[in-house]
């Protein structure tokens, strides 16, 4: 079964430090983020958070634990997840920053979906799972061009 993967990306004019603030402080992302409203759990690797994801409005969040892959400062964040067996699901994502210019970041996100459920996953969520990435790039971006 192919990997499936839902992506986003973004230029932000602003520097990569003050994106990277933005990006690191899961604890804040209720502040600004529209798809993942909170995180519980110390954000470091090895590490599992549960992510509370608003999947459908209306709906009641989705919680997902999740693990803490890898945290490269001021660059990278990934987490992933299994769900029962490796060969039933298992998604890993990642959120990275590139330095364009001074002041000019890329922010990409991707997560990348494999197991045999992904057909079931991608029915049922696969819109609404890049709807959440599309407006969480949108998101970032202007909390961090407000300054």
């Amino acid at each position: 079964m192919p990997v499936r993967s839902v992506k986003a990306s973004i230029n932000i004019r602003a520097p990569q430090d003050r994106v990277w603030a933005i990006l690191s402080d899961v604890a804040s992302y209720p502040a600004w983020s529209p798809f993942v409203v909170a995180v519980e759990g110390r954000a470091a690797v090895g590490e599992t958070v549960t992510l509370v994801v608003a999947m459908t409005k209306g709906r009641p969040p989705l919680r997902q634990r999740e693990t803490i892959s890898r945290w490269e400062e001021g660059h990278e964040i990934s987490w992933g997840t299994v769900m029962g067996h490796p060969r039933l699901l298992k998604a890993e994502r990642f959120q990275r920053l590139t330095r364009v210019s001074a002041g000019e970041t890329l922010y990409e996100t991707a997560d990348d979906f494999d197991g045999l459920l992904v057909p079931i996953v991608f029915a049922l969520y696969g819109d609404r799972i890049q709807a959440g990435f599309d407006a969480t790039t949108i998101a970032l971006k202007q909390r961090a061009e407000a300054g």
